[in-house]
C-alpha cells in the first residue's frame, strides 16, 4: 500500500491510466481489508492518506475514468456521516467533503443517483443533529480550527454546491443549517415518502418534517426573520406540489406532518415585503388551502389536536394571502369562499375564528359586514388577541393586522358599539396611538384611522374627547409633516367639534332633496336651474375605501352628465376637515352610504 501511495505522491498526474488503475485498485483492497478489521483508528488513518495523495491530481482523472476509487470515498463519507461523532471522524469528514467540493462536485453533477445520495447524507446529518439538540445557537465560522465548527462549515459548502445553491454566507449557524435541510430537494423526497407511510413516522422523517419545519416557523430574531422568509420563499413552488399531492390529507400521519408544513408557510407569509417578492409563488398555495377548509371529513374530526392546528394554520395564510392586492379579486372570485370563512366561525379555536372574520373583513364589501351576526363575540375574540398582542414585540405583526381589519368591521354599528362599551376597547386603541413605542410604526396610523371611526359611536367619542392626554397628542398630530398622521389626527379634531353639526348638516341636506323632489313638478327649468347655481357643487359624496372603485365609476357617469362632484380624491386641499366642512356647505346634495 505504501508503494502505491508513494507513487502518487509522486508521479500522479505523470501516470498512465493503466498504472493509475493499479494504484487505485490496490487502494480500494486496502481500504476494504482494513475497515473489515474493525479497527476504526487504522481506518481513518489511511483513509486521509489515500484523501492527501489523490488531491494533486488532475481532476480530469477522477469520476470519469477511475470511478471505482470516488464510490469508495462517497461510500466511506456517507458511512461516516451516520456514525457518532469524535475529533478523528469529524476531521476525515472536513477532508472528504473539502475533496469532494474542490474535485468532484462537477462530474458528480452527470449522475444524479450519486448526488442525491451525498445530499441525503449531509441532510439527514444536519437533521439529526439539530434533533438531537447538538447545534443549538452555536456559529460556526468558516476560517476556525479542524474539529465540530469546520466540518459543518465543510459540509454546508458542499451541499450548496450539490445543489447548486450560492453559498451566501460566510459564516453557519443553526438556522443556516435549518434552511439547509428545508430547501433541500431531500426534503421534498422525504415528504413524498408519506405516500408509503401506515402509521407512525421514521424517526428521519419526524427530524427533517416536523423538527426542522418547527424551527423555522418558531424563529423569533425580529432582525434576521424577513430574510429567514425570503431565502426559504425560493422552495415555494417545491412546497405547493406537495401540498397540491396531499390534500385533503385522511391519514393522521399526513394531518400532522401537513399541520407542521402549512404553519411554515404561513409563517413565510408574515411579513408584507417578503410576501409580496413571492407572491405568485404563494398564489400556488391557494386551491389547496380553500381544499383544507371545505373538507368535511377534516371538519367533522375538528377535534383532533393536529386537525384543529391545520385548520387555524390554513385559515391564517388564507388571511396573509388576503392582505395582497393581486391576489385579494383572485380568492373573492373562488367560488363560496365568504360562506366558507362564516363557516368557520364556528369553529372552538379562537385563532380559527379570529382568522375566519379577519378574511371577512377584507373580502366583505360594506353591506356584507353590516349583517354579520354575534356582533359581542366578534369583539370579544377581536378584544382577546389585541390585549396579548400590544406588550410583545414579536406580535406587532399580529396588531398592526387586527387593527386593519376592525376598522372594516367597525363598520357594523353593533360591532362598534360593542367595542365602545368594552372596557378594554377605546383605552388599547388610546395606547397605539400615543405611546411612544408605536412612533413610526403601522399600529400609530391604524390606531388612529379606528379612533376616527369610533368617533361615530356617541359613547367612544365622550371617551376620546375626555381624555386630555390624547386630545393633546392628537393636536400635534395634526401639525404633523406626515400627511397620513396630519390628516386623520385633523379628521378626529374636527369630527369631536363639529359631531352634532355634521349631523344637522347631513340631515337638512337630506330633507332638503327631499322638498326640491317634490316640489320639482311646480317650478320651471329656468327656477330649477337657477336654484342649482346656488351651489359650488351638486353633490358631494361620502365613501368607504372599500367602495372606492365603485365610487369613482359613479363620479366619472356624473361629471359626464355635466354634474359637479366633489370627492376626497379630488378636491382635498389644505385641511381635510376645513376641505369636508367646505363641501358640506356648499353642495346641494349629500350622499353617504347607509
Amino acid at each position: 500500500m505504501s508503494a502505491s501511495i508513494e507513487l502518487l505522491r509522486d508521479k500522479g498526474n505523470e501516470l498512465s491510466t493503466e498504472q493509475l488503475d493499479e494504484c487505485f485498485e490496490e487502494i480500494v483492497r486496502n481500504l476494504t481489508t482494513v475497515k473489515s478489521e474493525d479497527n476504526q483508528e487504522a481506518f481513518l488513518e489511511l483513509l486521509t492518506s489515500v484523501i492527501h495523495v489523490l488531491t494533486p491530481i488532475d481532476i480530469t482523472s477522477y469520476y470519469s475514468d477511475h470511478s471505482s476509487i470516488v464510490s469508495v470515498l462517497y461510500d466511506n463519507l456517507l458511512d461516516l456521516l451516520k456514525q457518532d461523532m469524535n475529533d478523528a471522524i469529524e476531521g476525515v469528514l472536513i477532508e472528504l467533503s473539502n475533496f469532494f467540493h474542490r474535485h468532484v462536485t462537477q462530474s458528480l453533477m452527470n449522475s444524479k443517483d450519486v448526488k442525491q445520495m451525498l445530499i441525503d447524507g449531509i441532510v439527514m446529518y444536519f437533521a439529526r443533529k439539530l434533533a438531537r439538540g447538538e447545534l443549538q445557537t452555536i456559529v460556526f465560522f468558516m476560517n476556525s480550527s479542524i474539529g465540530l465548527k469546520q466540518v459543518d462549515c465543510s459540509l454546508h459548502i458542499l451541499l450548496c454546491a450539490l445543489e447548486n445553491r450560492q453559498n451566501e454566507e460566510n459564516t453557519l449557524t443553526e438556522i443556516e443549517a435549518v434552511i439547509d435541510c428545508v430547501c433541500s430537494s431531500t426534503f421534498v423526497h422525504i415528504f413524498r415518502s408519506l405516500h408509503s407511510s401506515e402509521d407512525k413516522l421514521t424517526s428521519d422523517q419526524e427530524s427533517l418534517l416536523v423538527g426542522c419545519v418547527t424551527r423555522i416557523y418558531h424563529y423569533n430574531d425580529l432582525d434576521k426573520a424577513t430574510d429567514l422568509m425570503r431565502k426559504v420563499a425560493r422552495s415555494l413552488p417545491d412546497y405547493a406540489q406537495l401540498l397540491i399531492e396531499f390534500v385533503p390529507p385522511r391519514n393522521p400521519i399526513h394531518i400532522k406532518v401537513l399541520r407542521h408544513f402549512v404553519e411554515m408557510l404561513q409563517f413565510l407569509a408574515i411579513d408584507n415585503d417578503a410576501r409580496h417578492e413571492y407572491v405568485n409563488d404563494h398564489a400556488l398555495m391557494l386551491d389547496p388551502l380553500l381544499v383544507i377548509l371545505r373538507d368535511e371529513v377534516l371538519w367533522k374530526q375538528i377535534s383532533d389536536n393536529d386537525t384543529k392546528e391545520l385548520f387555524d394554520n390554513a385559515a391564517n395564510y388564507l388571511f396573509l394571502l388576503s392582505l395582497e392586492c393581486d391576489l385579494l379579486p383572485v380568492i373573492k372570485a373562488k367560488p363560496n369562499v365568504s360562506k366558507c370563512m362564516l363557516k368557520l366561525t364556528e369553529a372552538k379555536s379562537d385563532r380559527t375564528r379570529l382568522n375566519s372574520y379577519r378574511t371577512l373583513a377584507i373580502i366583505m364589501t360594506e353591506d356584507e359586514v353590516k349583517l354579520l351576526t354575534e356582533p359581542d363575540k366578534i369583539t370579544a375574540i377581536f378584544l382577546k388577541y389585541f390585549n396579548s398582542a400590544i406588550d410583545i414585540r414579536q406580535q406587532w405583526r399580529l396588531l398592526e393586522n387586527l387593527l386593519f381589519c376592525l376598522k372594516s368591521l367597525a363598520q357594523h354599528e353593533q360591532i362598534r358599539d360593542e367595542f365602545a362599551n368594552s372596557s378594554s376597547g377605546i383605552p388599547l386603541l388610546i395606547r397605539c396611538a400615543t405611546e411612544s413605542q408605536f412612533d413610526s410604526t403601522i399600529v400609530k396610523q391604524r390606531s388612529l384611522d379606528l379612533l376616527l371611526v369610533m368617533t361615530f359611536n356617541k359613547q367612544a367619542a365622550n371617551m376620546i374627547r375626555d381624555n386630555s392626554e390624547l386630545i393633546t397628542h392628537i393636536k400635534i398630530l395634526s401639525q404633523s409633516h406626515e400627511v397620513a398622521l396630519q390628516r386623520v389626527a385633523d379628521g378626529i379634531l374636527w369630527k369631536l367639534a363639529n359631531e352634532d353639526q355634521v349631523v344637522t348638516d347631513v340631515k337638512d341636506k337630506t330633507e332638503q332633496k327631499e322638498t326640491s323632489e317634490n316640489t320639482s313638478m311646480n317650478k320651471s327649468q329656468t327656477e330649477l336651474s337657477a336654484t342649482k347655481k346656488q351651489y359650488e357643487y351638486d353633490i358631494m359624496i361620502s365613501y368607504s375605501h372599500n367602495d372606492k372603485e365603485l365610487v369613482y365609476q359613479i363620479q366619472e357617469r356624473l361629471e359626464k352628465d355635466t354634474f359637479r362632484v366633489w370627492l376626497d380624491r379630488d378636491n382635498m386641499y389644505g385641511s381635510p376637515t376645513r376641505a369636508m366642512s367646505h363641501a358640506i356647505e356648499n353642495s346641494e346634495v349629500i350622499y353617504q352610504k347607509p
